[in-house]
């Protein structure tokens, strides 16, 4: 006879809920969703606090966020969680505007995104914007650093016997070249457009053209291409330094050469002066040419020269 026995009892886990984001009472706050590198995290930042302004709320910042080590922002810093719970209010495209997020619920705290990569979100709040991005000490030292050494080695290189001599008052222009990772298939199929030598041989004359004693400095991701295509003999490399580094030297020259992303549009933004920019980010027809606008001037700022 087989003994009957009871069936084993069921052991239940003690499961417990995650305790909630602990943080002061804080006002009605927008926050940013951060996506993407220094560039990017930029237009996120800035974005957010553009439509923060228009609404009269607080804007608020996970305490964490990479670009509080590099500038000094003046938002209220909080745990990510803060944000975290804040409800996704998303842009319809990447590069365009999206008036629909200046205007959310006054009853909703809101965490903005995904790129916002539009100056029009921040139009009303620029002296403000280029302010918060002003950069820390440490960073902004360093790159003065490598802008001394550039014009002094320069300088010698150009005092020859039989040189043609070299003013004190040399222009400087920050070139950004991006390749990177847009030049992969992946990219190019998405519909990203790098920009060719000739665009970039055809910036650089309309600097030398328009001024005397110009000294191109150029940073890229893709050093073994500039060296093979950009190579005057007013043309210097930055190259080995921090991302942070790169932007604030190329932030304080008098004006920029840019190519395509995002990196370029914010150190031509904070250096000011003359930008040029190359016209055709995005392969018409692509996904990627739908998130801008058709014109392209939701992304690129006004006043701003495009070229071919």
């Amino acid at each position: 006879m087989i003994k009957k026995t009871k069936p084993p009892k069921t052991r239940i886990a003690n499961v417990t809920e995650k305790p909630k984001c602990k943080h002061p009472v804080l006002p009605r706050f927008i926050c940013e969703e951060k996506l993407g590198r220094l560039g990017n995290q930029m237009f996120s930042f800035a974005s957010a606090y553009g439509i923060a302004a228009h609404l009269n709320r607080t804007m608020v910042v996970d305490r964490s966020t990479y670009l509080n080590k590099v500038f000094t922002l003046d938002a209220m810093m909080v745990d990510k969680c803060v944000c975290g719970e804040a409800k996704p209010k998303h842009s319809k495209k990447h590069c365009s505007f999206d008036k629909d997020l200046l205007n959310l619920k006054a009853s909703e705290n809101c965490r903005v995104g995904h790129y916002l990569q539009s100056w029009k979100y921040f139009v009303s709040v620029v002296p403000q914007i280029k302010k918060q991005f002003t950069f820390k000490r440490e960073v902004f030292d360093k790159a003065l650093e490598i802008i001394t050494k550039f014009k002094t080695d320069f300088l010698k290189k150009h005092s020859g016997i039989n040189v043609k001599p070299i003013g004190e008052n040399i222009t400087f222009v920050g070139v950004h070249v991006r390749r990177g990772n847009i030049a992969n298939k992946h990219f190019i199929d998405f519909g990203c457009m790098v920009a060719p030598k000739e665009y970039i041989d055809k910036a650089i004359m309309y600097f030398i053209n328009n001024f005397t004693d110009v000294l191109f400095l150029v940073c890229s991701d893709n050093m073994t291409w500039i060296t093979a295509n950009v190579n005057q003999s007013n043309v210097v490399y930055e190259r080995g330094n921090s991302p942070e580094v790169d932007m604030s030297v190329l932030s304080q020259y008098n004006h920029t050469i840019i190519t395509v992303g995002t990196f370029g549009w914010w150190a031509g933004f904070i250096a000011g002066g003359i930008i040029l920019y190359y016209k055709h980010p995005a392969k018409e027809g692509s996904r990627f040419r739908k998130h801008f606008s058709k014109d392209y001037s939701d992304f690129y700022y006004p006043g701003w020269i495009g070229m071919e």
